[in-house]
């Protein structure tokens, strides 16, 4: 092997492994407070969607405590709006086919000045970020 090859080869490996990793890892939940809105992107690449398999929010600290947890084989999630107070099924998650897991009900309850958490998970790869209603 030429000696230009082997460098080339090596100064690559390092940004072809965080692709590889990027692109098989979760994406990093970013919390924004929107009015009485709480906003979390979950969007790689612009505007583009991300595969998340399996969304879980629970109470900080207590991560058997579910709120609410959703499951999907091809579900994408731009962004995901929350708000204090009763959150409606339909209107947490806007693209792709999720099963619910849980509440077994049509809707999840979120109290202001309690602390969240909120984990978006896909291949195995998880991810998680704190939000809570001021």
């Amino acid at each position: 092997m030429k000696p230009m090859i082997k460098v080339f080869r090596l100064s690559c490996l390092p940004a072809l492994c965080m692709l590889i990793t990027a692109c098989h890892s979760a994406p990093v939940p970013q919390v924004k407070a929107s009015g009485k809105n709480i906003i979390i992107h979950v969007e790689t690449l612009a505007d583009y969607p991300t595969r998340v398999d399996r969304l879980i929010i629970f109470k900080e600290g207590l991560p058997d405590d579910k709120v609410f947890e959703a499951s999907s084989d091809n579900g994408q999630i731009w962004r995901i709006v929350l708000h204090a107070g009763r959150n409606d099924l339909s209107a947490v998650i806007r693209a792709g086919t999720y099963k619910v897991l849980f509440p077994h009900a049509n809707g999840f309850m979120l109290m202001p000045n309690e602390p969240y958490r909120i984990r978006v998970c896909h291949a195995g790869w998880c991810n998680s970020a704190p939000f809570s209603f001021r």
